[in-house]
């Protein structure tokens, strides 16, 4: 149970710092793994949240923007404001830029607008484990705020450590394997040795050749053979 135990815990301990240190590292050096390899997704349109979102995807890094969560932007039609919501066909990467250089000039001219727009960046392998979000917020009345969320900074680097669940637990289970096998591998050899000396497995109490069971921790010594015979004295002893 303790040896079950105790492979587990190694097993976990370095599946956890295997999984942070990669995606700190990708944070960090995203070219390591080939960041030219870039996947665009989107823009796509969120007829939900009345919003635009678009991915770009490379191994071991994601970066997600939405513009438009649960905002509107107005324009007046006959002296009223209306909001202006984008389109499909209208929802490009320049719709999104412009509008990025276009709102907190609107804003700063007194015009009526309100508009969130969320970074999302996520770190990770082989899945996606660590993240961090950047807002950008302007309210019609309550002025212009950003703030970001799940970033650690230390010396001169800055990197995610808001986790992700699913992607977390995977590469945990994915990179501990090198540490619960280093384990096994390592308690095999030491008990060849221990076998090999004459000497308890479980223990390393020296064996006299006969006993079947080791009187310090009470495990099997496995021999077998002639010592059988003595078994009923070796034990009670």
């Amino acid at each position: 149970m303790r040896a079950a135990l105790r492979l587990a815990t190694i097993h976990c301990v370095v599946g956890v710092v295997g999984a942070a240190g990669f995606a700190m590292m990708l944070a960090v050096r995203p070219d390591l793994m080939r960041a030219d390899r870039v996947e665009v997704v989107g823009p796509l349109y969120d007829p939900e949240r009345l919003g635009v979102w678009i991915q770009e995807r490379s191994p071991g890094r994601s970066t997600v923007r939405f513009m438009l969560g649960r905002s509107r932007i107005f324009e007046s039609v006959d002296g009223q404001p209306v909001p202006v919501i984008p389109r499909p066909e209208r929802a490009g990467p320049e719709w999104m830029e412009d509008w990025s250089r276009k709102i907190p000039r609107m804003h700063a001219e007194g015009i009526m607008v309100s508009n969130d727009e969320v970074r999302e960046y996520a770190f990770g392998w082989p899945r996606l484990c660590l993240k961090t979000s950047e807002l950008s917020e302007i309210k019609a009345l309550g002025g212009w705020r950003e703030y970001t969320e799940g970033l650690a900074t230390f010396g001169d680097f800055s990197v995610p450590v808001l986790p992700m669940a699913s992607g977390l637990v995977f590469n945990t289970a994915v990179l501990g394997i090198p540490g619960s096998a280093t384990l096994l591998v390592m308690g095999f050899m030491r008990s060849v040795a221990r076998r090999r000396a004459g000497r308890c497995v479980g223990c390393a109490y020296e064996l006299d050749g006969e006993l079947l069971i080791c009187p310090e921790c009470g495990r099997e010594t496995g021999i077998e053979g002639e010592a059988q015979e003595s078994a009923p004295l070796r034990r009670a002893a």
